[in-house]
């Protein structure tokens, strides 16, 4: 599809912060048509904590990309994009003026143009890398490799806060927050995701967050390191972009040892050799 387009306006903002409102007074003013940007809007029977328009705002205003979706179907930042550009599209033909509302900062970024084009690596491809480390690196029946099936919200700390309420249900002591965890490029603070555990009441979740922060190889420490616990600087490191590191692998040259280990290495590379380029 076409992605040039004329301006059209978006109201962003916090659940339950009055864009609903907002819009259905503008709407006494303009014929509108609301392309929702809510990525728990789109799914049928998520009326809780969602903030969703009623069916008596709904009949005020056309809304679209609302319960388009049963709750174990998937979605991506991608297909809204397109089924957002196809409902502005038609409000244009049809005359009426589309306008985007919603707080997911990651599906408007995507609207926007600035959707990260380079494919994830699947599932299946990250399970079987995983499952080989698991095999070769740790002892024999200690490890259990499991998941919790759930998209991606790019909402940042608030997400990084859910998912230690999820895995502390799952029975989880510990939970991993590295910098910048479910965030969109800068949106967020790089540490965001991990202040906010300061600002909940001491000792209301029984999960221990453990705080990373950019991993790296260091010559002179001859080991893998947090940066803020190496007193050595960028010269010592062995540092690779992820562009650089999906070249690589994409040519089948082999990544550094001290940077992955090898049999992960042709795990990843036999899939990036498949990607067009």
């Amino acid at each position: 599809m076409n992605r040039v387009a004329p301006k059209i306006p978006i109201i962003t903002g916090p659940t339950a912060s009055g864009k609903t409102q907002a819009v259905i007074a503008l709407a006494q003013r303009w014929p509108l048509v609301v392309v929702s940007a809510d990525s728990r809007q789109i799914y049928r029977q998520c009326n809780i904590g969602t903030a969703k328009p009623s069916k008596e705002q709904q009949n005020t205003v056309r809304h679209r990309l609302i319960d388009i979706l049963d709750p174990n179907e998937t979605y991506s930042a991608a297909m809204f994009r397109d089924d957002a550009e196809r409902a502005i599209l038609e409000a244009f033909e049809s005359g009426q003026l589309p306008i985007v509302v919603g707080g997911t900062g990651f599906y408007i970024s995507a609207l926007m143009g600035r959707l990260n084009e380079i494919p994830e690596v699947p599932a299946d491809v990250r399970e079987t890398a995983i499952q080989k480390m698991v095999e070769n690196y740790f002892p024999e029946n200690r490890v259990m490799i499991t998941g919790y099936g759930f998209d991606m919200l790019y909402a940042g700390p608030r997400e990084a806060l859910l998912h230690a309420v999820f895995r502390q249900n799952a029975g989880c002591t510990h939970l991993i927050v590295g910098r910048d965890h479910a965030g969109v490029g800068d949106f967020y603070g790089a540490f965001d995701a991990q202040d906010i555990f300061d600002s909940i009441p001491e000792d209301s979740m029984q999960i221990k967050i453990f705080r990373g922060d950019h991993t790296v190889w260091c010559h002179q420490c001859e080991k893998v390191v947090m940066m803020r616990d190496c007193p050595h600087g960028p010269d010592d490191y062995l540092l690779l972009s992820g562009t650089r590191v999906r070249e690589m692998l994409s040519q089948g040259k082999e990544l550094p040892p001290e940077f992955a280990r090898p049999e992960v290495t042709k795990i990843l590379s036999a899939y990036y050799q498949t990607i067009p380029q």
